[in-house]
């Protein structure tokens, strides 16, 4: 159902809804399992699933909070807050010590038996509300996230006790075996192993009798059980059994190498055997030489070393079990690449740097007439297609180098959340180039030598051309003409990271506080949260800042916002609980003097863009485009050390929101700060 068109999805019924937006999550594409799910609910509201498929994409793409408000409204108020009783009964044992009073002991006995009675009036309200073992147990595992983010230890013990009332109230193996491990991080180590035997023998015993589907998580959860009981051998087997299941279910792995490395920091020994049984996906970032253009001289990519370049190809991804790949799709090598991962049926994503017409005209046509074709052919039968830009290309080469930043930051944004790094592997003449966006200067950037792979176009060439060549072919066809000049010739873009917040509610402040927030609140913001160099201006309660790298503009968001939010405002005569919203995003931009004003100032759709996405932003969050948290990402692999901050910012998906003024559908991600407790997990 991949390319089912919107008309045909209002026809789906609930059942269908529910299977797509599972079979998504099932094949790891968490992004498009948030967004089938949402479209789903749009029809179907009420559904369970879908909110609890929508819950679960949320949770792997690292949208905790708002994965833990939908599953809160899943469940009765008192199993949303599952601290509650025990904190009540904490409350009353500080406060009935034994002393030397007599009866005291007594007491705390009769209290201890009104302990066990509301014990079981709450497995009662269970079985009223109907036992919800997946809602309980995503619940549970947003306390242990958010356990892993900050380290407090009340967060741990709140997800034991979430997974253990699930266990118990449904018997059902994968909450039992999480109250397991995280009894064991909560200090619990009996308990942990207790726990762990008993759902060992439950998953044998189901082994005989299970539905396929089931076979991995047996599996898997008998090499957890074995694990915490320290049977090394029985993990193994137990585990490589299941990876005989996992038939491209990518989501499966994942969550099994986070809870190995979960038990690794509690002490608990993972085999290596097991590592190399849960191996993740192979994900490759492609980049290649176009085809040489009508009369090169010399020779770099002639038509002749096209069977040698694509059995090259195919060679690499065969070695290294490639299972996604991230290119553009220009005539010569791009295209190969392509067409050699969809004969694989492995997936596709491609970038394109701006309009597909002039796209076709600059890097395809040029080829021969059968490429345009061959590249139509390809993009459609792609799993994504994304453009940095759906402007006309005016002859900006920067934006070729543009889209190479996104196109590593995607791939590596879909290699994070499936627990593996990309690949890069380039077709290349091994000759250095100061062009920005070429294949060398991709392969300069790169920041792992031990993932990078190149084959060599001279090396193949010295291989096939006679000694002394130096022509290539021409193409089938005569080169099409060139795009017609743009009437902005002359006048070239630029590529901004860009920056708009305002303050929410700002309609709220009344007129005679306005001078406060001129002259109090903008003077106290400039102090504590400084901009860096650039373009910046004011209007209103709108901030708005234009970076050329969208590091420091990151930098930048959240020290402005720590300075509003951190800040009693009522000190100086305005609201106290002023917050922030800030929508970042990154493009090709004019820049220009204002001949009004005699200041520089930016245009054009992408800066447009940024402020449409800003009202759509939660007060206190902030929000990024996809463009904007792919070169993040890439920044933040490519800046050395010494630049390199010490604070790591993570991309966690938001889902699609639809932008006001007809500015259609936008993909935005939430920026936050990475916790040395949270890295320690990986």
């Amino acid at each position: 159902m991949k390319h089912l068109p919107f008309s045909r999805r209002s026809a789906l019924t609930q059942s269908e809804w529910e299977v797509w937006a599972g079979q998504l999550m099932a094949e790891g594409r968490f992004f498009a399992a948030y967004d089938t799910a949402q479209q789903g609910l749009q029809h179907f509201p009420d559904s369970r699933a879908l909110k609890q498929l929508q819950a679960r994409a949320l949770m792997r793409t690292g949208g905790i909070d708002e994965a833990k408000a939908i599953l809160e409204g899943l469940l009765p108020p008192i199993l949303a807050d599952t601290a509650a009783l025990e904190k009540f009964w904490q409350r009353w044992q500080d406060k009935l010590q034994p002393t030397a009073a007599p009866g005291a002991q007594q007491f705390l006995e009769a209290i201890a038996d009104l302990r066990q009675f509301l014990e079981g009036w709450q497995g009662r309200l269970f079985q009223a509300a109907g036992p919800d073992e997946e809602s309980i147990g995503l619940l549970a595992r947003i306390y242990k996230d958010l356990w892993k983010r900050t380290g407090d230890p009340a967060l741990a013990r709140q997800s034991y006790e979430l997974y253990s009332y699930g266990y118990g109230s449904t018997g059902g193996y994968w909450t039992g075996i999480n109250a397991a491990t995280m009894s064991l991080i909560s200090g619990e180590s009996a308990r942990a192993r207790e726990l762990a035997a008993r759902v060992v023998g439950q998953c044998q015993e189901q082994l005989a009798t299970a539905k396929p589907e089931e076979l991995y998580w047996l599996q898997a959860t008998r090499g957890e059980g074995f694990l915490l009981l320290g049977q090394s051998e029985a993990a193994i087997a137990a585990y490589e059994a299941a990876s005989r299941q996992v038939d491209g279910h990518y989501d499966y792995i994942v969550s099994s190498r986070q809870q190995l490395r979960l038990l690794e920091q509690h002490g608990i020994t993972v085999p290596p055997e097991i590592w190399t049984a849960l191996k993740p996906p192979t994900v490759v970032v492609f980049t290649g030489h176009m085809l040489d253009q009508p009369g090169r001289t010399p020779a770099r990519f002639p038509a002749e070393l096209l069977p040698a370049v694509q059995q090259a190809i195919e060679g690499h991804l065969t070695d290294l079990e490639v299972q996604l790949g991230f290119s553009g799709a220009a005539g010569g090598a791009d295209l190969l690449f392509l067409e050699a991962m969809q004969q694989r049926q492995a997936r596709t994503h491609v970038v394109l740097p701006f309009a597909l017409e002039d796209y076709l005209q600059t890097s395809v046509a040029f080829a021969g007439r059968y490429w345009p074709g061959r590249c139509q052919r390809a993009l459609k039968l792609a799993d994504s297609v994304r453009f940095v830009t759906t402007e006309r290309y005016l002859g900006d080469d920067v934006l070729f180098r543009f889209a190479n930043l996104v196109l590593q930051g995607l791939a590596t944004l879909h290699a994070q959340r499936l627990d593996t790094a990309p690949h890069l592997l380039a077709v290349w003449d091994g000759v250095p180039s100061p062009l920005p966006g070429g294949t060398a200067d991709m392969i300069a950037q790169w920041p792992d030598a031990q993932r990078l792979h190149v084959i060599r176009l001279d090396e193949l060439r010295a291989q096939t051309q006679a000694p002394g060549s130096g022509r290539s072919q021409p193409p089938e066809a005569p080169a099409p003409a060139a795009p017609a000049p743009s009437p902005t010739a002359g006048r070239r873009r630029v590529i901004k990271a860009l920056l708009f917040a305002d303050i929410h509610q700002f309609s709220k402040i009344t007129e005679e506080q306005l001078p406060l927030y001129v002259y109090e609140f903008l003077e106290r913001l400039a102090a504590a949260a400084p901009p860096p160099p650039g373009l910046i201006n004011t209007w209103g309660d709108a901030i708005f800042l234009a970076l050329d790298e969208a590091l420091p503009l990151v930098d930048y968001a959240f020290a402005l916002r720590d300075a509003v939010v951190q800040t009693d405002w009522r000190q100086v005569g305005l609201p106290a609980h002023l917050n922030l919203r800030i929508a970042l995003h990154a493009g090709p931009v004019f820049q220009a003097t204002d001949a009004l004003t005699g200041r520089e100032n930016l245009y054009g759709t992408h800066v447009n863009r940024a402020a449409r996405l800003e009202p759509r932003t939660p007060p206190g969050k902030i929000y990024a485009s996809e463009q904007f948290a792919a070169l993040l990402l890439t920044e933040q692999q490519l800046t050395p050390p010494p630049r390199r901050p010490a604070v790591r910012y993570v991309c966690d998906y938001a889902g699609i929101v639809s932008l006001p003024k007809d500015f259609g559908r936008q993909p935005v991600f939430h920026i936050r700060r990475l916790s040395d407790h949270e890295a320690l997990y990986g």
